[in-house]
């Protein structure tokens, strides 16, 4: 009887084991696709931009091409590369002064108000993961061209005649050279859009110089106010969402050609002057002036 019980498990062994082998030597790996439909289309990116050294908010967006597989971090992540451009405007300071004298021959107060802004525009270079994936990190490296510019907005208390409703005046403004990155992550929220954020450095080599308007004020009927140095390095943070841009069918095109052929009348905006100083502007209308000293940086 033992020795029958000791013949069978070994018997059972044995089979188990070449059994074992069989179905071990018949499993093939599965394969995973490099890259989804979503890597195959261009991309938008809207999103709203607040600089984080200022007291400010802005705008921008950017636009990407379909993605190309540069490498592997392991055999199922691919890392994908990008080319696009980007563009983004930024509000950096903005000052109520109060109110103040217009200059002759005008007569009367104006409210005076005083802005600082900083935008941006550069060819982007993106490496990150599959859009396809539920985080998508990213990098974006760039080059470009950036602007700081103040201004100042004059709007009389009462309307004079033959004068503007509102005037927009120059203070200053310089243009750079720029170089940056962003850090970022998108967030899968449905097929076709991804939540996006990043915190992106802006820097350049040349300085430039612009209206300190935070330290600008009112003395003896007219506004004082010093250059600065415009800053090297900006920190600004993108908060929004990246749209991926499906191909659609011919009547979708053509619905896009019709309603892209349909004709905008353009209406002018308050304040369309940006030179300031009494000169007269479309439809006859002169610009309002007051009087304003900008000293130069120590």
């Amino acid at each position: 009887m033992r020795s029958t019980l000791k013949t069978l498990t070994v018997c059972f062994v044995l089979s188990s084991t070449l059994s074992f082998s069989q179905t071990s030597n018949t499993i093939t790996p599965m394969v995973f696709p490099a890259t989804k439909f979503q890597d195959k289309f261009w991309s938008m990116d809207a999103y709203a931009t607040v600089p984080l050294q200022q007291c400010g908010w802005g705008m921008g967006f950017g636009i990407f091409g379909p993605a190309k597989k540069i490498g592997m971090i392991n055999p199922y992540l691919p890392i994908h590369l990008r080319f696009g451009g980007d563009f983004y405007w930024a509000e950096m300071d903005r000052k109520h002064l109060g109110t103040l004298p217009l200059s002759a021959p005008q007569s009367g107060d104006a409210k005076i108000r005083l802005s600082q802004n900083n935008l941006g525009l550069n060819a982007v270079a993106r490496f990150s993961l599959p859009y396809s994936r539920k985080f998508t990190p990213y990098i974006d490296l760039f080059a470009g061209y950036r602007y700081f510019g103040s201004g100042m907005s004059i709007t009389p208390l009462q309307q004079q005649q033959g004068y503007e409703e509102s005037t927009n005046k120059n203070l200053s403004s310089t243009n750079q050279f720029c170089y940056g990155g962003t850090a970022g992550v998108l967030i899968y929220l449905s097929p076709c859009i991804r939540f996006n954020t990043g915190l992106m450095i802006t820097q350049s080599n040349k300085l430039g110089e612009m209206t300190d308007i935070a330290r600008a004020r009112i003395e003896s009927g007219s506004i004082v106010a010093q250059k600065i140095n415009t800053p090297k390095d900006m920190f600004i943070l993108k908060v929004g969402f990246t749209f991926i841009l499906e191909g659609g069918d011919n009547s979708y095109d053509n619905d896009n050609r019709t309603k892209s052929t349909k004709t905008y009348r353009s209406s002018s905006t308050r304040g369309g002057t940006w030179g300031g100083g009494g000169g007269s502007v479309g439809g006859g209308l002169k610009s309002n002036s007051v009087k304003i000293n900008v000293r130069p940086s120590k």
